[in-house]
């Protein structure tokens, strides 16, 4: 008689023995196949389970104690002190689900996904796209994360969706071979930031969703409005809460809604959250309160240095930041000399950012100024060259000739901006409005004029000499110093980046300024190099 077949998992199958008649030839030539094919069927059973087993193993969540968070620095350093205030009420990131499989620890994910940020495992010589993909793929998708997990939200194919958009657009940056001791803006900033909360990590999805809309040529994203309003509704509610309106869940969320008004929204809405958080930072007690949570410091101090959703407005204090001399021994946040550097990293994606809502200025309006076209066009030959001569490796010398080329860009960038901003804030306002826009309107044909009479002296000597005309020339101009010493600090400070990210800004701006001659409305030319190419490409800070 035959025994049971059933067998254990992942254990050899043991010998079974059987009485066949030797005079039933039939049925021993049955048994034997019969037995010949179980064996075959168990042994590729068995190779299947241990790959399995293998590629997919089973994340053990940490044990979670009362009033302690579940993640720890074992698994990600930088997401771990994602915030140091005692009063943050927030979501533990390590929150184990159960599935048909066993349990899955977000942290588990996280630290995994940090780990192999670390070590740089996720940058072979292999191009972006594929770094990104089997990155996140092996952070989110080999642990079969189930609809109901906390990360902190219950993740969705939609939630993966997006991760994985919003991760593209920051892949250099992301999954850049570095030293942990380098500091990385994304990697050792928002990234925490962005996952240590349930508002925070909806705001990211509707900036991501935002994003992806606009890719695809859809202007107004009903999926970004939804995660936007989610983060608004609990925002909403934990500023009915004592205990966590001025916690850094509430900050950290505050901040990621002002990143999406910026690109997203519109001016007013952005100032609304622009002033509620000055007025949590002031009853939090000043901007000093938050030095136990630095991440939150340094990301808040610098859009506190904005007046206006734009570093092309004058009225910013950009002037905090383009000191080189960065000894301040007052200063609450610059009088460490490694703030000034990690604030100016900050600034940096911000600005490139920025860019990319540059590019809805109506930059077509410098047809109408052949002499600032002109002048536009020999910046455009001057940058080809330099491309094209190259520079010495690792020399990040920001030489005077750049210097004269890049303000040249920043003061046109700024003439735009102001012209593009000007809106009338209510019916009795239309006189005023078109006052300033007149006066505006009158800055490009004063700098026209200007260049126009002075062409002899700039187009065969470059930049140099165009600086000279616009910087020493003696005309009138409205707020021209003001104009003037904004665009000499926003040159500085991007002076003591790195040569790459001085190239790529330049080039971007370039792109939107200089239109192709053939079609006025064609706003990129050549290579469609924009914003979101340098973001997705960037190394150097």
């Amino acid at each position: 008689m035959e025994s049971n077949d059933a067998v254990a998992p992942l254990t050899e199958r043991a010998p079974e023995f059987v009485f066949v008649s030797e005079q039933d030839q039939g049925s021993v030539r049955s048994h034997a196949m019969r037995e010949h094919w179980k064996q075959r069927h168990h042994s590729r059973e068995l190779k299947r389970r241990k790959s399995l087993s293998n590629s997919q193993r089973t994340l053990r969540p940490i044990p979670r104690r009362r009033g302690s968070e579940s993640i720890t620095a074992s698994h990600c350093r930088s997401a771990s002190s994602s915030s140091g205030s005692p009063t943050k009420p927030s979501t533990p990131l390590a929150i184990a689900t159960s599935t048909k499989h066993g349990q899955v620890s977000v942290s588990g994910i996280l630290g995994g996904f940090c780990t192999a940020l670390h070590s740089g495992s996720m940058l072979n010589d292999v191009g972006i796209p594929a770094q990104l993909l089997g990155g996140v793929n092996r952070a989110l998708a080999c642990s079969q994360l189930d609809p109901f997990d906390c990360f902190p939200v219950r993740l969705t194919s939609e939630h993966h969706k997006l991760l994985h958009h919003w991760l593209s657009k920051y892949a250099a940056m992301m999954f850049e071979d570095l030293p942990s001791s380098t500091f990385n803006p994304m990697r050792d900033v928002w990234f925490p930031l962005d996952l240590s909360n349930a508002a925070s990590f909806n705001a990211v999805m509707a900036h991501s969703a935002a994003h992806l809309a606009h890719m695809q040529g859809i202007r107004d994203s009903e999926e970004a409005l939804k995660f936007k309003m989610e983060a608004v509704r609990i925002v909403t509610m934990w500023m009915s809460d004592s205990k966590r309106a001025l916690s850094d869940d509430a900050f950290a969320a505050v901040l990621r809604l002002l990143t999406y008004e910026r690109y997203w929204g519109t001016e007013t809405e952005w100032k609304i959250h622009r002033y509620g958080l000055q007025k949590m930072v002031t009853a939090r007690g000043g901007i000093t309160a938050l030095e136990g949570n630095w991440r939150l410091e340094l990301a808040i101090f610098l859009v506190l240095l904005m007046s206006k959703p734009t570093w092309f407005d004058t009225t910013n204090q950009i002037w905090e930041l383009s000191k080189t001399d960065t000894r301040e021994p007052q200063h609450p946040i610059l009088g460490q000399a490694q703030n000034v550097l990690k604030v100016r990293s900050l600034w940096l994606i911000s600005f490139i950012q920025d860019l990319r809502t540059f590019m809805t200025t109506p930059s077509v309006q410098l047809m109408n100024y052949p002499s600032i076209l002109n002048a536009m066009a020999i910046l455009v030959a001057d940058f080809q060259q330099s491309a094209r001569d190259g520079a010495p490796r690792n020399d990040d010398s920001f030489s005077q000739h750049e210097f004269a080329r890049v303000a040249c860009i920043f003061f046109i960038c700024v003439l735009l901006q102001s012209v593009s901003q000007q809106q009338p804030s209510s019916l009795g306002s239309w006189d005023s409005f078109l006052c300033s826009t007149a006066e505006e309107n009158n800055s490009l044909a004063i700098i026209n004029a200007i260049l126009s009479d002075s062409s002899d002296k700039w187009q065969a000597a470059g930049p140099e000499a165009l600086y000279s005309a616009l910087f020493h020339g003696v005309y009138d101009l409205p707020d021209k110093a003001k104009k003037m010493e904004y665009v000499l600090n926003l040159t500085s400070v991007l002076g003591q980046t790195s040569s790459e990210a001085r190239r790529g800004v330049s080039k971007c701006l370039l792109h939107i300024l200089y239109p192709n001659q053939m079609n006025p409305h064609m706003v990129y030319r050549g290579d469609n190099w924009t914003p979101d190419s340098l973001l997705s490409s960037i190394h150097g800070l």
